[in-house]
């Protein structure tokens, strides 16, 4: 759904609308559910990493909350923002970096990542990840 179609005004007006009569303490869980529906439209196939990658920033956060240790918060804030970088990397990045490689060793190299689609604003959240885990 793409944000100069009919669609998507639709879409977008239902879900303000919907989003006025909810009570105030479930319009979180309505934002979330409505953003959902938005990234799905856009095809369901890295939806799944979408959450994953939610969870795993949530979790890595309430995980520093309850550490003590300055220095095993720092290594888990590391590893958090490794993992969500690491990810960002391999989607926007990998079929460059295999290309580059071919050309430093002029190997061909046959690893096919072929059709590989980057996900929606896959940039856009893991910024937003990474941001979420250093603050």
């Amino acid at each position: 759904m793409l944000f100069n179609t009919w669609s998507f005004a639709i879409f977008a007006v239902v879900a303000v609308l919907i989003f006025a009569i909810v009570p105030s303490r479930y319009r979180v869980y309505w934002l979330i559910f409505s953003g959902v529906v938005f990234y799905a439209s856009a095809g369901v196939k890295y939806l799944f990493l979408m959450l994953g990658l939610t969870l795993l920033t949530y979790g890595a956060a309430k995980l520093m909350q309850l550490l003590v240790s300055e220095r095993r918060r720092m290594t888990l804030t590391v590893i958090a923002i490794c993992a969500l970088i690491g990810v960002l990397v391999y989607f926007k990045y990998s079929m460059w970096i295999l290309a580059s490689l071919g050309l430093i060793s002029r190997a061909q190299y046959s690893a096919k990542i072929g059709g590989l689609l980057i996900p929606l604003a896959i940039s856009f959240f893991t910024f937003e990840f990474v941001h979420f885990i250093i603050e």
